[in-house]
Order: C-alpha cells, then structure tokens, then sequence
C-alpha cells in the first residue's frame, strides 16, 4: 500500500494539469457555455433545440476518450526514462497500473460533472419535455455512467495495447510500424466479432441473466431529441469474459511495455 500511495502521489503531481484543464474544460463547455448563450443572447432552448445541446453532448462524448489520453500522455513523458520502470521496488503492474487507475479516475469525474451540470443547466432552462423527479433524474446519471464507464475500461486497455505494439514496431519498422498497427487493430476487430457470434461464447455470456434495466429517456427541447439508456439484459458471464479478457489484455500490455523499455 505504501508503494501504491507513492506511485499515487508521483502520478497527480505528474498529471494533475491534466486534471484541472478537463475538470474545466467539463464545467465550461457543459453548464457555463449554454448557460451564457441561453441568457446572454436571450435564446430559447426550445428555439434551439438541438444546436444549442450539441456541444455538451458531443463533450459527453469526447470525456469517453479522456482517460486513454491522459494514460498516454503519461507513458510518453517517462518513456525515456528506464529508471523509473527499471530501477524501483514496484512491480511493472503496478507501475503501469497507477497510471491507468489514476487516467480512468479523472475520465469518470468528467463524465460525472458534466451529466450532472447538463441537466442541471436542463433544468433551469426548461431543456427537459417531461417532467423528472429528482429520484428519477438520479436513476438516469447512474445508470448513463455506469454504461459510459464500462465503454471507458474497454477503450483504454484497448487502446493502450494497440499504443505499446506502436512502439515496439516502431523500433523494428519505423515510420511503417503505423500502417502495421492499423491492420492488427482490424484484424483483432475481426477476430472479437467471429469470437463473439461463436456457439460457445454465445452460451457462456448468456449465463446468470441480470434483471432487465428499463428503459430511461430524457426528451430534450420540443422533444425531437433524447438521450436514451436502458432497455438491455445484463448477463454475469458476459460482464466475466469482457472483464477477464480486459485483465488479460493489460498484463499482456505491461509486460510488453516492461519489454519495450529494456530494448
């Protein structure tokens, strides 16, 4: 725990600028944003409908992505550093670990400031067409974020895998190591769909049915729009081969980075 707290601390003295400027860059472009063109310019919600909550939607968006930049951004900074990753007490799991921990962490605050301010910049504005209870507004935001965050995990395990490939290739092909990566990053595509629609996964991932999440709708502006969660079954051993495959594939990543900084 004490290694743990260290590499901590080390990461958010590190890349705690990046916590800050997406923690206001949320807050701006979610609430502060929409809020002055709503008042200063007199316009209405409904006028707008769409054009007036396409930035904080498409910002919804992009925080998905926030965390795979931090994670990134901070294996970039100590990437010629082989005393960091070599030359210390901590396991290359941890090392590797923390920044993952730490860039998810960031990544979901996000998500939850800005979900929570746009419907709260929703509700000031009169952008909702039904009327929500505060009970049912909460059920909403869990349930959007706990599906934003498990779409999160993927793309950064993911995409950390496909970045430290990168780097090994790079070593081997150069400049063609990119044009590599995109085929592997196909082809791996490829092999997840056919694993996927395979009898044996189909019968594994269907085991342990959850109770079914409703259906939760917010209707936005004249009611044209929505944002839309719910309605799916949630299966034990889908969300145990998702989560094992992902656990598979960041041991797989650290120690392929642990081997890219001793070449």
């Amino acid at each position: 725990m004490t290694i743990w707290n260290g590499l901590w601390k080390k990461e958010w003295h590190m890349m705690r600028g990046w916590f800050y400027g997406t923690l206001l860059g949320s807050v701006a472009i979610s609430f502060i944003l929409p809020l002055l063109l709503t008042y200063f310019f007199e316009w209405k919600f409904t006028q707008l409908d769409m054009e007036l909550h396409f930035i904080p939607l498409i910002w919804m968006v992009f925080t998905v992505f926030i965390p795979l930049s931090i994670a990134v951004t901070s294996i970039n900074m100590e990437l010629e550093r082989p005393d960091v990753w070599l030359h210390t007490p901590a396991s290359i799991f941890q090392l590797f670990g923390v920044k993952v921990v730490y860039a998810i962490t960031v990544g979901l605050l996000n998500m939850t400031v800005t979900t929570i301010l746009f419907l709260f910049y929703l509700r000031l504005t009169d952008g909702l067409s039904q009327v929500l209870s505060i009970s049912e507004l909460l059920a909403f935001v869990v349930h959007f974020l706990l599906m934003l965050s498990f779409i999160t995990w993927i793309i950064v395990i993911v995409g950390l895998f496909f970045r430290i490939i990168h780097l090994l290739f790079k070593q081997l092909f150069g400049s063609s190591a990119i044009i590599i990566v995109i085929i592997l990053f196909i082809a791996f595509m490829a092999a997840i769909d056919w694993i996927t629609k395979t009898a044996l996964y189909t019968k594994i991932s269907t085991i342990g049915s959850l109770q079914n999440v409703p259906n939760r709708e917010l209707l936005l502006g004249n009611g044209e729009s929505s944002l839309f969660v719910g309605g799916e079954f949630f299966y034990v051993g889908e969300l145990f081969m998702t989560y094992s495959f992902m656990g598979l594939l960041f041991i797989a990543t650290a120690l392929l980075f642990e081997k890219k900084v001793r070449l």
